[in-house]
């Protein structure tokens, strides 16, 4: 199991209710926390959960329409993604738990100031080389259109030129 999910299980108690967890490892922590719904954007990552955890992971750009209590943001390596999903799961969160997990190697440090933005945090657990924080969403703030993010390039090729949009993360 990834060691960011065994950070997670050694606070299991804090993720029984309806959860959504954004980024998470394809290993097996969603068949640990029944109320858990995962939400990938990597390709691999989803088949692996989808085929083992059928209906409880989404596969997209934004946050899935389901209802949840808290969420956990796995840290991504892109500093904009993870600007971008902070943001966007804080936006669904007003009044309850954002939690934030990740490798100290990773920049979870950095990233846990990141969560001043929302409210007070504070850190829960380090173990295994990686930190869990958590934050109260005090003032939800207004979701950003993932468009406003989009980054546009243009590439001059013999047969006209290309167009190329890049989202946060994206050839990072």
């Amino acid at each position: 199991m990834d060691p960011r999910s065994e950070v997670l299980l050694r606070q299991a108690e804090l993720f029984q209710g309806s959860l959504i967890l954004a980024g998470l490892p394809a290993d097996d922590l969603l068949g640990s926390l029944p109320a858990a719904h995962g939400w990938s954007w990597h390709a691999g990552d989803q088949a692996a959960l989808q085929a083992r955890f059928a209906g409880r992971s989404h596969y997209t750009v934004e946050v899935p329409p389901v209802s949840f209590d808290s969420a956990v943001l796995f840290l991504p390596k892109s500093r904009d993604l993870a600007n971008y999903l902070l943001n966007a799961l804080a936006s669904r969160l007003g009044g309850r738990t954002l939690y934030l997990v990740g490798e100290k190697r990773g920049g979870i440090e950095g990233a846990a100031k990141q969560l001043h933005a929302f409210g007070k945090p504070r850190k829960l657990d380090s173990a295994r080389h990686c930190q869990l924080w958590q934050v109260s969403i005090d003032t939800p703030p207004q979701a950003q259109p993932l468009e406003s993010l989009a980054q546009r390039f243009e590439l001059p090729l013999a047969e006209g030129p290309l167009q190329i949009v890049s989202l946060p993360g994206v050839f990072s």
